[in-house]
């Protein structure tokens, strides 16, 4: 079984046929969906691992982190965030359609997962005396605090007790039934306790982690009726760290399908230049929580809202601004159904495809199946994102989408 390393890459045997480690890289300035390594120049279809999405080394973003290194104050050192902070907290706000939401700044994504579920936690507690996790069975949601307590990604050992609700994973539905015909059985079993607690519930709307999921109306419509009939006592988080940001389309994954309580971005708020992420609550939920005397504050850490992270999204967040990104991500959703149809059928040990905006991802029957594709796109130098039987092609926004059809094409043909 291949070991991922700290930097995400591969270091077992097939992943380094000249005895030595995955190669070190870095971008292309001129063109921020390549990257080199040693001589040789690689198309990355892998998004810097998430965080890129409009590719890597954005020249404004770098101009930002630059002038922001100068300043001398970080984020919570008088005990509340930076005018730059707040400014672009609505910013993110207004662009939510909550214009008098909250915005609460994080370093990580996982940080802000976990502050966004112990805030509902402790909302649900105060008003209803009880409260219990409800997650997607597979999901992964970080390593910290209650974001560790409510992930279970393959290879995870379980911790906490979280109830786990079916993953949308249509491919190969335990009921046999097909995203047409679906009426959500699936969701029966996980589901038929939560009527009698408060129930806060996270999710992706596109579950990238375990091969881009896309839910079915049937499935989403569940989670509404649930939502609707607990009313206040259901609170939704929507994780958008991997799928928000224009990855699958619109900038906000889950908007206005699933109306989340909270939304939580990361990773690709900088590019991927540095850490940040930030928990975005709705007008009402702030109400709630400050009638029933909870602050985000006192779950504060030292950087959240720290001047460089605040510089580098406004900075990135220019650039979405003045791209076409939710036609480039449409482009790119064409060009990857096109390569990846014409490879169903004819792929060795492949199961089933799935594609949503800009990722796409291809189901193998074992591992060592996904491992020779890993192997042939290294050798075409490409770099794809791979983990056990699953491989996901996730192009930045700037690529280009007949070089991706191509590219994609060419290592499928040679697997």
């Amino acid at each position: 079984m291949a070991r991922r390393t700290l930097d995400g890459w591969w270091d077992a045997p097939w992943a380094r046929p000249e005895g030595t480690r995955f190669p070190s890289f870095e971008h292309v300035g001129a063109r921020p969906e390549r990257v080199i390594a040693g001589q040789s120049e690689w198309l990355d279809l892998a998004s810097g691992i998430w965080q890129a999405t409009l590719g890597h080394g954005n020249t404004n973003v770098a101009a930002a982190i630059s002038a922001a290194a100068a300043s001398p104050v970080f984020g919570r050192i008088l005990g509340h965030g930076s005018a730059a902070g707040e400014a672009l907290g609505r910013r993110l706000l207004r662009r939510w359609g909550e214009p008098s939401g909250y915005a609460s700044w994080c370093v990580t994504g996982s940080q802000a997962n976990d502050r966004a579920l112990t805030l509902a936690r402790d909302l649900l507690m105060s008003e209803h005396g009880c409260a219990r996790f409800f997650a997607v069975q597979g999901a992964y949601h970080g390593e910290f605090g209650l974001a560790r307590h409510v992930s279970s990604a393959p290879g995870m050992a379980s911790v906490g007790d979280a109830v786990r609700i079916a993953a949308p994973a249509c491919g190969s539905c335990p009921v046999g039934r097909d995203p047409r015909t679906c009426s959500a059985e699936c969701l029966d079993q996980g589901l038929e306790g939560a009527g009698e607690t408060g129930v806060v519930l996270i999710l992706e709307p596109v579950q990238l982690s375990t091969g881009c999921l896309v839910p079915p109306a049937a499935w989403t419509d569940r989670i509404r009726e649930l939502r609707s009939r607990l009313g206040r006592r259901m609170l939704l988080v929507a994780d958008e760290v991997a799928c928000g940001m224009g990855r699958v389309g619109a900038f906000f994954a889950g908007s206005p399908t699933l109306a989340p309580d909270f939304v939580v971005l990361g990773k690709a708020l900088s590019g991927g230049a540095v850490p940040v992420a930030v928990v975005l609550i709705r007008d009402s939920i702030g109400a709630r929580l400050a009638a029933a005397g909870i602050s985000e504050a006192q779950f504060g850490s030292t950087y959240d809202g720290y001047p460089v992270g605040i510089a580098a999204t406004a900075a990135n967040l220019s650039a979405w601004d003045s791209r076409a990104v939710a036609r480039r991500a449409h482009m790119l959703e064409l060009s990857l159904r096109r390569a990846l149809g014409r490879a169903v059928g004819r792929l060795p040990g492949l199961e089933w495809v799935t594609v949503a905006g800009a990722a796409a991802a291809l189901h193998f029957r074992d591992p060592e199946a996904c491992d020779r594709l890993a192997l042939t796109a290294r050798r075409r130098r490409v770099l794809i994102y791979t983990d056990g039987a699953l491989a996901l092609f996730l192009p930045a926004l700037t690529c280009r989408p007949q070089e991706v059809e191509v590219r994609v094409d060419d290592v499928l043909g040679r697997c």
